[in-house]
């Protein structure tokens, strides 16, 4: 699936996605009004009720674009067998 673009994002819910651990990614992920966690090693920004992720890996990256408006975002890391790593950073 290319995420370049960004999911499909909604007024409600919750955003889970699946990497294979391994990747270089650039992952811009948002959420107005819920938590945000990933598995992943970048920037994350807090307020009263937001949240927001940043990671930037050098070129060639896959670029992630990820919205939610009231729920929360989860970026899980997988292995080359797909199933997901222990949570290395969770906040």
């Amino acid at each position: 699936m290319d995420l370049s673009s960004g999911l499909p994002s909604g007024r409600a819910g919750d955003i889970v996605v699946l990497l294979p651990q391994d990747g270089k990614y650039s992952i811009d992920a948002s959420s107005s009004f819920g938590t945000l966690s990933s598995d992943f090693e970048g920037n994350f920004h807090r307020g009263i009720w937001s949240s927001s992720f940043e990671r930037h890996d050098a070129a060639p990256a896959r670029r992630i674009f990820l919205r939610e408006g009231l729920g929360g975002i989860e970026i899980l890391g997988s292995s080359a067998e797909g199933a997901p790593q222990a949570s290395a950073s969770k906040e």
